[in-house]
């Protein structure tokens, strides 16, 4: 996944450069728009049919339901002390760390509002993130860290990080990394829209 990632970006580089004409580059932004939005409307139809998971989310402890609240919380946090460091104001900061590790929903909700190179460094940043996560959260997991071992991987516990997550660690760790996805891919159109017209 990795290597796909980092190779369908490379491709868009050298095909932004060298291939598409400049005139079609703005239309490539509405056409990802559409595309996620359907990427988005076919998480909810298979959340909406699969009731045995919604039967297993309601058995779910208490305290396991907090769990993306003080994810987003710490990665928000991390995000305003990372762009006061940096010289960032913090509304752009917010913007691309409110991502959650979801780069193309982030990155194209920012080109819209934020403009391109925010929406590009958005895109470079939970890239990174994801990358980030993959090792780490089985260093976690082994450290014994428990439930936050899953929360590096932001909104990608609920697809890309979740097939780590349930090889690491156990069913039920792995039913709240889902949830914990689910949770945090909401609240990225959001935080990230409400942010950016921040700036």
């Amino acid at each position: 996944m990795t290597v796909l990632l980092l190779s369908t970006v490379v491709l868009g580089i050298f095909a932004g450069r060298y291939l598409v004409p400049a005139l079609l580059v703005p239309q490539l932004a509405v056409y990802a728009m559409w595309l996620l939005l359907a990427v988005l409307l076919g998480i909810g139809i298979e959340l909406g049919a699969s009731t045995s998971l919604l039967e297993r989310l309601k058995r779910m402890r208490p305290s396991s339901l907090l769990l993306p609240v003080t994810s987003a919380l710490g990665s928000l946090l991390g995000v305003t002390l990372g762009a006061m460091l940096l010289g960032v104001t913090i509304p752009v900061g917010l913007s691309i760390g409110a991502g959650f590790g979801w780069y193309s929903l982030s990155s194209v909700l920012l080109s819209e509002v934020a403009g391109a190179e925010i929406a590009a460094v958005a895109f470079l940043t939970n890239v990174v993130r994801e990358l980030i996560a993959i090792p780490i959260i089985p260093l976690l997991s082994r450290l014994k860290f428990g439930l936050a071992a899953i929360t590096p991987g932001g909104a990608t516990t609920m697809d890309t990080t979740l097939a780590i997550i349930s090889r690491v660690t156990n069913e039920e760790t792995t039913l709240v990394a889902f949830y914990h996805g689910i949770v945090l891919s909401l609240l990225v159109p959001v935080l990230v829209t409400f942010f950016a017209r921040m700036i």
